[in-house]
């Protein structure tokens, strides 16, 4: 059945969507090129081991801090009828997290500064994720989570412009983004179009995210959780060691005809930034006009694992853009519709950020997992990692991913 929710205006989606894609490009430049940029320039002898211990620490924060963020939301939801407030202290908070990482010049330094990161990011981040479940029907949610996971790959795309204008670590770049994102968050706070809330008190089944009220199936949820948290390894994987992966097979003459690092990670963001947008927004909406998430997620979950297996063995550098653009899509409709799915799942819960904070740990856990397996695999072999293997076992992930979603049955 579906829950009702208050209707939002199409200005409202938009602002929520902008907001989103403010969000993402906080972490995915972060992530993927300016962050493993500065360790080379900070570390270079060591640079694997230190961009993995910094990997550890901050999946670490983050899946405490999301967790917690969605508890503070609901309290302040219950209390006052909106997040807005939450969201705005954890804007705050990613701003000054920005300044110290522009700043950091040795390893301890950008320990602290990711840290901090991971604080004031999931501080904002965990609720505008609830908003979805806040105010955007079931009958919607498909489309809506579409625009908002368009947001991966244009933040990607942002990679490819950030390479352009910043072709070498700059703290001028940090600050570039950390303008980037007030300027796409700040218009859905000053607006905020949602219908408010009614405060009411915390009700037993509200201090108790262990008892669901009637309608939340935990062993879906559950399902759900393993699912995303398989399909997520291989994005983790990617988006935080592209950079070595590219520059070493550089340094290696492995792919000819590939371009410095920078400028080859800029060229992967661009191409899979266009089949990855069109990829999530029509993924969102053929779900909502089909009425079913299972199918659309398990065929992108296997999709992915065929363009794993391409990226694993690379012929040559065509190749390998192409494959990594097929497994950004496939990633980004995947994860499109499986919002909407979750959001449908926890609607109507008095916890649901905290549920969405429980969720979260399968985008930090993965992180924390692949980091784990670098650092195994550096001390065996220091100027290496095994990245073909981890890419493989990735694929297999993905084929698990797809059997769990198949087994999900309160919703089709």
């Amino acid at each position: 059945m579906s829950r009702r929710a208050p209707v939002v205006p199409w200005r409202g989606e938009a602002l929520y969507a902008l907001s989103f894609l403010g969000a993402q490009l906080g972490f995915m430049p972060l992530f993927m090129l300016l962050l493993p940029r500065r360790v080379l320039a900070v570390a270079p002898g060591h640079a694997l081991a230190t961009l993995s211990w910094l990997l550890l620490l901050g999946g670490a924060v983050a899946s405490v801090a999301h967790i917690a963020a969605g508890a503070i939301g609901d309290r302040w939801m219950a209390r006052h009828g909106s997040r807005r407030a939450v969201i705005a202290a954890g804007l705050v908070g990613l701003i000054g997290a920005y300044g110290l990482l522009a700043r950091a010049s040795s390893p301890m330094a950008l320990a602290v500064a990711v840290a901090v990161f991971q604080l004031a990011f999931n501080l904002m981040f965990a609720p505008l994720g609830a908003l979805m479940t806040d105010y955007v029907a079931d009958a919607r949610k498909g489309r809506v989570a579409g625009w908002l996971n368009a947001g991966l790959p244009l933040s990607a795309l942002m990679v490819t412009v950030l390479a352009n204008w910043f072709p070498a670590d700059s703290s001028a770049s940090f600050l570039c983004v950390a303008a980037l994102v007030v300027c796409l968050v700040a218009p859905l706070l000053v607006v905020w179009p949602f219908v408010p809330s009614t405060p009411r008190p915390p009700t037993s089944a509200a201090a108790d995210p262990a008892v669901p009220p009637p309608g939340l199936d935990r062993r879906d949820l559950l399902k759900a959780w393993g699912a995303r948290l398989l399909m997520q390894l291989g994005a983790s994987l990617l988006i935080n060691y592209i950079f070595l992966y590219v520059a070493g097979l550089r340094q290696a003459s492995r792919l000819p005809g590939m371009p410095e690092a920078t400028w080859a990670v800029g060229l992967l963001s661009l191409v899979a930034s266009g089949i990855a947008l069109v990829s999530a927004v029509a993924a969102g909406h053929g779900s909502d006009a089909q009425r079913r998430r299972r199918l659309p997620m398990v065929l992108a979950a296997l999709t992915a694992a065929l363009a794993l297996t391409l990226l694993a063995r690379p012929s040559s550098w065509v190749l390998l853009v192409l494959a990594y653009g097929l497994f950004q899509a496939s990633l980004t409709a995947y994860l499109a519709v499986d919002s909407a799915m979750v959001a449908q799942l926890v609607s109507g819960h008095p916890r649901r950020g905290a549920w969405l904070g429980f969720m979260n740990l399968t985008n930090t856990l993965p992180g924390v997992i692949s980091a784990t397996i670098a650092l195994l695999n550096v001390a065996r072999s220091p100027d290496a990692l095994a990245l073909p293997h981890l890419v493989l076992a990735c694929a297999v992930a993905s084929l698990g991913s797809a059997a769990l979603v198949g087994r999900i049955r309160s919703v089709r």
